[in-house]
């Protein structure tokens, strides 16, 4: 489990990184998602709630890599997810048509294909979560060079496509299973 265990940590890593750039690159987008999408309301609310979200992404990337802090960063990553999945569920059952803004600006609107995405990402969570040996993940030390390189190679085969996964559902068009942003149902 010790290799699967890393590579799902590091692409978890990747996932939550790129989402907090992202929303950091693009906190008017974020923050009228937090609004619209989360219901937050007033005037400075959703911006406090979008900090808050971009933080704790960050602080989930930054802790998951590491065996000592793993366990915190699979915690915070399971708690985010769950919250996400909720406001994205509400969303896509009231059919809003709200842009995503998951990772950064997109015209593309919640949809299925994102709760679909979170399930996965949970699942990942849950899968690096189970004990390694019956203790904590093996130190980062104790993997070889091309150990560690495959696990990177890995986490960016699945980093990769889950944030892109608009980009991707736009030009696949008619190859691709989810409904098409803009509502278009394909295949």
């Amino acid at each position: 489990m010790g290799y699967v265990g890393l590579s799902l940590r590091l692409a978890l890593a990747g996932v939550f990184l790129l989402s907090a750039l992202g929303k950091a690159r693009d906190r008017a987008a974020f923050v009228t998602a937090v609004r619209r999408i989360g219901r937050v309301r007033g005037r400075r609310a959703p911006t406090v709630v979008a900090v808050l979200v971009a933080a704790g992404e960050a602080a989930a990337a930054l802790t998951l890599p590491w065996p000592s802090t793993a366990p915190y960063g699979l915690a915070l990553a399971g708690t985010l997810l769950v919250a996400f999945t909720v406001a994205l569920g509400v969303a896509v059952r009231a059919g809003t048509g709200e842009p995503c803004a998951c990772f950064g600006s997109s015209p593309a609107p919640v949809a299925p294909r994102h709760l679909v995405r979170n399930a996965v990402l949970l699942a990942a969570v849950l899968v690096a979560s189970l004990p390694v040996r019956g203790a904590v993940p093996a130190p980062v030390e104790s993997y070889g060079v091309p150990e560690v390189v495959a696990c990177l190679l890995a986490a960016a085969a699945v980093t990769v496509p889950v944030a892109a996964l608009d980009r991707l559902t736009e030009l696949l068009g008619p190859l691709w299973p989810f409904p098409r942003p803009g509502g278009n149902r394909t295949g």
